[in-house]
């Protein structure tokens, strides 16, 4: 007994964790043969009368082969344990990866769009002066294809102010301009301070990926009823939050309490991410559904874990 309250501890620490932290079903259900198997040995070890154990040397073999198979699946146990963790790691591993090159897909785009809006500005003097010339030699028709040639190399949406945050205010305009090309009517509500608890990189991932699931999400259903509202704002100077809902098709699919992206082989890494990055800071992200709505919320304090890394628009 004493042995069975020593043993007891680390089955049951080690054991809830692989428990709550393994799901993978088949690998669970390739350890029960092995319990049932030194099971029906016990079953059947089991002499039906004790005076069979004061026969020759019967007692000495049975009181020997019960530790060494108590010992023997514990050292199974042990091995299922160790071979299950590595795998748990290496799953974190592969997901945090796939988290960075998310954040560097979105951090690509936003670096894409401003690239292309400064290009467009930049050319505008340029216009000008070529237009001018033009004109004033008489040559209208000339001018006229070349400011149709210009329209047309134009951002299709004129850039807006949602924010003093240039990074948050690219991203936006991005998914805007995405938006309305897949037909979604796109709301967006920004008032948000100067000074922000976390980097522009992790605002904008926020933010991305959750426009990124709405918009893919709001594909999937007839274009009359695609909308999405954003409100990024700040209730009070403890906290500032992010809310988001979007119709969907109606079906999801969830791994527990996590949702997992209805695309094939999706995983749902960009709501992930969204939650690590929350709880980075000391917030927290929640998602949740009812019938044809989705909802995603983010809080996080003003004075988050990592209040060091506050954003300012000129970050």
């Amino acid at each position: 007994s004493y042995f069975m309250g020593l043993i007891a501890y680390p089955f049951w620490t080690y054991g809830s964790w692989l428990i709550d932290h393994f799901h993978i079903r088949n690998i669970w259900m390739i350890s029960c043969p092995v319990s049932g198997i030194f099971l029906v040995l016990n079953i059947l070890m089991c002499p039906r009368k004790y005076e069979t154990l004061h026969t020759n040397n019967v007692g000495l073999y049975y009181y020997t082969a019960l530790p060494l198979l108590l010992l023997l699946l514990f050292f199974l146990c042990v091995i299922f344990y160790q071979i299950v963790w590595d795998m748990i790691k290496l799953a974190e591993a592969r997901e945090r990866n796939r988290i960075l090159e998310m954040e560097e897909g979105q951090y690509r785009k936003q670096q894409r769009y401003m690239e292309e809006s400064a290009a467009a500005r930049h050319d505008f003097r340029h216009l000008i002066g070529t237009l001018d010339e033009m004109l004033t030699s008489g040559n209208t028709e000339a001018a006229r294809e070349y400011l149709t040639a210009y329209r047309t190399a134009m951002p299709k949406n004129e850039v807006q102010r949602y924010c003093s945050h240039p990074a948050l205010n690219a991203l936006l305009n991005y998914y805007a301009e995405g938006a309305q090309q897949d037909g979604i009517q796109l709301r967006i509500t920004v008032d948000l301070p100067e000074h922000l608890p976390l980097s522009d990189v992790d605002l904008c991932n926020i933010v991305g990926n959750i426009l990124d699931n709405a918009i893919t999400a709001s594909c999937d259903i007839p274009e009359q009823s695609r909308h999405i509202d954003l409100s990024i704002y700040c209730p009070n100077e403890a906290r500032f939050g992010i809310v988001a809902t979007n119709r969907f098709n109606g079906r999801v699919r969830m791994d527990g309490d996590r949702y997992l992206s209805s695309r094939r082989g999706g995983s749902g890494i960009g709501l992930a991410s969204v939650r690590m990055a929350a709880e980075r800071y000391g917030g927290t992200a929640t998602f949740r559904h009812e019938g044809t709505e989705f909802m995603s919320g983010v809080v996080i304090p003003m004075k988050g874990k990592n209040s060091e890394h506050q954003a300012s628009p000129q970050s």
